[in-house]
């Protein structure tokens, strides 16, 4: 609703019409008020509605697929826009729904994509509108599949710390840590069989990654000292993990990642 003609959103309406009248009560209004905090984050960033800024773009649903990102920021900063990682404590809870509500407004885009790349609003071939809607639908549904990795990632990290390690007891990992903890020049290590310097700080570095972040052998394999980026304001840390394109690896255990797409990101 715009509150100041007092009259239903646009593109919000024409959704539920076509789209959510046939769906239960509960799913609509779960889909109209991810919708409805999608509209205020546009308006707090851009200071214009999404639908006069969808209607001045020629109606291109790209202008709403590449804030995604910015709109899960959003909704964890508490419903405030803001270019800092989020400062809150993370909750499980809260995780979820934002997840849930991104999802629900990327099915919006997709009603876009479906209703609004056609002949009647683009004067373009339709071996053009073609290729567009698919190129769009291609951004739309890796930007999906990130938000269920997403999801995924929080109900497994949960678990993790809800009942620990499953193959592992807590004294266990203790243990481990204990032992490859690497030595410095004020305290040595009496416990830790590697050579001191180098490598036992790089066996330290693989122990803490795959116990504490879940990282894979083959993903491992593909770190680089340039995987470890900073956040724009500085204060946090990302793992960056690619694989290379038309790499060949000499090496028995060859580099994988799970990601299909190629890319993984984690938080340090």
């Amino acid at each position: 609703m715009d509150v100041k003609i007092c009259l239903p959103a646009l593109y919000p309406l024409r959704y539920l019409v076509d789209h959510l009248e046939y769906r239960s009560l509960s799913t609509q209004s779960a889909s109209l008020q991810a919708i409805k905090f999608f509209y205020e984050f546009w308006y707090m960033k851009h200071r214009a509605t999404f639908c006069y800024s969808f209607y001045c773009s020629g109606h291109d649903p790209a202008i709403a697929i590449q804030e995604m990102t910015d709109f899960f920021q959003y909704l964890e900063n508490g419903r405030m826009v803001s270019f800092a990682p989020r400062l809150l404590p993370f909750k499980h809870s809260s995780g979820m729904t934002n997840a849930s509500r991104v999802r629900a407004v990327i099915r919006f885009i997709g009603y876009l994509i479906a209703t609004y790349v056609s002949p009647y609003y683009r004067n373009e071939t339709p071996k053009e509108l073609s290729r567009h809607a698919s190129r769009l639908n291609t951004r739309l549904l890796i930007c999906k599949d990130d938000f269920k990795t997403l999801e995924r990632s929080n109900q497994r990290y949960y678990s993790r710390v809800t009942q620990g390690f499953q193959s592992m007891t807590g004294d266990m990992v203790e243990n481990v840590y204990r032992i490859v903890v690497p030595s410095s020049k004020h305290k040595n290590n009496l416990l830790n069989p590697f050579p001191s310097g180098f490598i036992q700080f790089r066996n330290y570095l693989i122990i803490r990654l795959m116990l504490n972040y879940g990282l894979r052998v083959g993903e491992l394999l593909l770190l680089e000292c340039s995987s470890v980026k900073a956040s724009i304001s500085g204060d946090k840390f990302s793992l960056i993990i690619s694989m290379p394109q038309n790499m060949t690896d000499p090496r028995t255990h060859a580099p994988s990642l799970k990601n299909e797409y190629s890319h993984r990101v984690l938080e340090l």
